[in-house]
């Protein structure tokens, strides 16, 4: 995990709670976009 990636997690984690990302599941992940440096994901909420 990168700085960003920890991040994320951290203010996740002291806002929603510690549980937070298992409530969710990873449906799919489209390709890296280089131009505008993202790698978008989808989610669902379990």
């Amino acid at each position: 995990m990168d700085l960003m990636d920890q991040a994320i997690v951290r203010y996740g984690s002291e806002k929603f709670g510690i549980g937070f990302l298992s409530s969710y599941r990873k449906i799919d992940e489209l390709s890296f976009d280089f131009v505008r440096r993202s790698l978008p994901i989808s989610v669902q909420e379990q």
